[in-house]
């Protein structure tokens, strides 16, 4: 399970059993280092678990950290609502701060700062009914490299529109959740948040990395399976659009099916539906025909010619012992299979693959976590002959951050004991970009009239090497609010096959609650 899943902008409820009774219903929302808290959890009991849906469902999480022993969790997450309590009768509420302060030097003389909070609460109503609500805002001055991403999207990435101006970035990031569950089995989720499905740190199917979306979820959990039906209502801004606030709708229908084979063994399939709710001809909106719940219901309609564009992906998870896993992810855009097994390089065969491990406590170094994995997307996937229908939500793509066209290899290595943690985070990626030939490095241009038919490749076009390192070291300074002070130093180095080079570095202080992932790798 990645551990670094679960970026939702609501609210981490508590994973600390003791001191209260916990709801049945509900979802829990973690952060890197809740995730890993629960990740070593769930290797230490060696139970059966769904790691490729998140968030995860409480009862879920509850059943695994109720049974595993304390000992076995370093630095284990006994996060929560800072004030909770009765609110009488049976109903419990809950109320949590956001913070997120931080100051930066950079090597060009210039200071990086934000200054960010908000609030997050919860209510709750007896076993069956949970409601989550946040909001999270501020400012910041931020590197150069994410102030290019956001003057050419007009976004900042995974907090939505850029409200400021100049160097100065702005953000406001609302985000609330509504779940009910009338059974152990069964629970119904709707809000404006996130959802993700994968194994790994990035999701080559859908991932936590963009801007927030209204959805709906169903979930049935019946034996070792764990069912889960999405429907979601994205937008599609484009450059003209951010300025002149002209957004267009556009909706999805997903289905993933997770089956745990065994303790150690989980395996998913997944497929998801996007398409645009307008068009020169008609008004569509969401279409009733997607509300069927049935799994691989779509396919049939797209070999008949359906012009919405279709994904579909598998996950997998092998635990080895209860000190280590690997895992994987394919996904399918679109292929011929003649072409495929002739391997040559066809526009269309769009594909992605990701491999990846994970281990705890390697060489006996207790609470030492190390992770490494490879992300590979061929040019064109995710793209649509409309660009209204790439698989993109918010000028982010909805998959993995580099959008198509790359490889990326990460690693992280991760050590918490007691309330002092380290970590390192490296990412390796070469990737393709555009310029004037269509080559399949915008997933946001229309893959009509591609530069080749033939003889394409994996970071074709304008080469981009990137490397990406940060480090820290720093302190829990309040475990139930997961407030961490921290020291951490940035070095980012990006070069073209056209000559040029740069690189930023910058090292300061931040003290956040770190309620949510970012990923500001690329």
């Amino acid at each position: 399970m990645s551990a670094t899943h679960g970026k939702i902008r609501i609210i981490l409820v508590a994973l600390c059993l003791a001191g209260g009774v916990r709801a049945q219903t509900g979802a829990d929302f973690l952060d890197r280092f809740g995730s890993m808290a629960l990740e070593r959890a769930v290797f230490a009991r060696d139970t059966f678990f769904h790691p490729a849906v998140v968030p995860f469902r409480q009862n879920e999480v509850r059943a695994v950290l109720a049974s595993a022993d304390s000992a076995e969790i370093p630095g284990s997450a006994c996060f929560g609502p800072y004030i909770s309590g009765s609110l009488g009768g049976k109903w419990y509420g809950g109320l949590s701060p956001m913070l997120d302060l931080s100051a930066e030097a950079t090597d060009q003389g210039s200071a990086l700062f934000r200054t960010a909070g908000g609030i997050q609460a919860s209510l709750r109503y007896g076993d069956k009914l949970e409601i989550f609500g946040a909001f999270f805002g501020g400012f910041e001055r931020a590197p150069a490299y994410i102030n290019a991403f956001s003057d050419s999207l007009g976004v900042l990435p995974g907090l939505g529109r850029n409200r400021g101006s100049g160097d100065l970035s702005a953000f406001a990031l609302p985000a609330f959740a509504v779940m009910y569950s009338p059974s152990r089995y069964f629970q119904v989720d709707a809000g404006f948040g996130t959802n993700s499905f994968g194994s790994g740190y990035r999701s080559l199917l859908l991932s936590d990395a963009a801007y927030n979306y209204p959805y709906l979820k169903l979930t049935t959990d019946v034996w070792r399976f764990k069912y889960t039906n999405l429907f979601a209502a994205m937008t599609h801004i484009g450059d003209e659009a951010v300025r002149s606030e002209n957004f267009r709708p556009k909706y999805t229908a997903t289905h993933h099916l997770s089956w745990a084979v065994s303790r150690r063994v989980t395996v998913s399939v997944f497929e998801s539906v996007l398409w645009q709710g307008s068009d020169s001809l008609s008004d569509r909106g969401f279409d009733p025909h997607y509300l069927n719940p049935v799994i691989f219901y779509r396919p049939v309609e797209f070999a008949m010619g359906s012009p919405d564009r279709m994904l579909v992906g598998a996950d997998v998870q092998v635990r080895l012992g209860k000190k280590a896993a690997l895992y994987g992810q394919f996904m399918l855009d679109e292929f011929l299979l003649e072409n495929l097994r002739e391997r040559n390089g066809w526009w269309a065969n769009k594909w992605g693959i990701q491999a990846g491990a994970t281990v705890f406590d390697p060489l006996g170094l207790e609470g030492l976590r190390l992770q490494g994995e490879f992300n590979v997307v061929r040019p064109f996937t995710y793209s649509h002959g409309s660009p209204l229908q790439s698989y993109t939500h918010f000028n982010q793509p909805l998959a993995h951050p580099l959008g198509s066209n790359f490889y990326e290899a990460v690693f992280f290595a991760d050590y918490e004991r007691g309330t002092w943690f380290a970590g390192s985070h490296t990412v390796v990626s070469r990737y393709g970009r555009d310029g004037g030939a269509n080559m399949g490095g915008n997933i946001f241009r229309s893959y009509a009239n591609p530069e080749m038919i033939f003889g394409n490749r994996i970071a074709q076009g304008i080469r981009n090497d990137l490397v990406f390192q940060r480090v820290s070291v720093g302190k829990v300074i309040h475990r139930k609010m997961n407030l961490r002070l921290s020291l951490r130093a940035t070095v980012r180095a990006l070069s073209t096959d056209g000559g040029s080079f740069e690189t930023e570095a910058f090292a300061g202080i931040s003290l956040s609650t770190g309620f949510f992932n970012r990923y500001r790798d690329f």
